[in-house]
């Protein structure tokens, strides 16, 4: 599963970088498809039903929140312009191949296409007048194959915080790991935890004094 989620969230990633450098029409919604289907994967990985024990424990490992732009919820919209994306790039995919490419419905499958856009400065995609940003789901796929190398001992803190939820130690190693994958944001949330549960022992060996 770990090789499953690198080998998408690398190909995420580099989808967006070409994405970014893209200007040409056809390549820039090949570079959009690219992109969404990779993130497509890591979201059915992260959140499949068929182990939701599984899957739940590896977002605990990884500190992958409920709100994240992998989840469902998040995801769903955004899912549904890209299955419309889809069925335009093959509107002009059909044409070709049959020869039609200069014909009047070539012309209405280019008009579709014109109503599909990336802004890049922005971040912003544009399809049948709607906004989507993608940055925070390069973001979230740059986070998570950052934490990809540290994931047996991101697991090994988290069993041990699990079995004992005032285990200060362990959420503090898992934070360290977090911080040198660079997902200072989760290493901040823990790091809070941290500092409750230690002010918690504190207060509670000053009470029995």
């Amino acid at each position: 599963m770990n090789r499953e989620l690198k080998e998408h969230s690398i190909a995420a990633i580099s989808a967006f970088s070409v994405l970014e450098g893209s200007e040409i029409q056809v390549s820039l919604r090949f570079c959009v498809q690219k992109f969404l289907n990779e993130c497509e994967a890591i979201s059915e990985i992260l959140w499949n039903s068929h182990d939701k024990k599984l899957r739940k424990h590896i977002r605990s490992v990884l500190s992958i929140s409920g709100d994240s732009p992998f989840s469902p919820a998040d995801f769903s919209e955004l899912r549904v312009a890209f299955r419309e994306i889809e069925k335009t790039g093959g509107t002009e995919k059909n044409l070709k191949d049959k020869g039609m490419e200069n014909t009047p419905e070539a012309n209405t499958g280019f008009q579709e296409l014109a109503a599909f856009s990336y802004d890049p400065g922005a971040k912003i995609l544009t399809y049948d007048g709607k906004n989507y940003e993608i940055l925070p789901l390069f973001l979230a796929a740059r986070d998570l194959y950052a934490s990809l190398p540290f994931f047996k001992e991101l697991q090994a803190c988290t069993e041990i915080f699990e079995k004992n939820p005032e285990d200060a130690t362990s959420l503090f190693q898992k934070t360290v790991l977090l911080y040198k994958a660079r997902q200072f944001e989760a290493a901040l949330q823990l790091t809070a935890q941290v500092l409750e549960i230690v002010t918690d022992d504190h207060e509670s060996g000053t009470t029995e004094v």
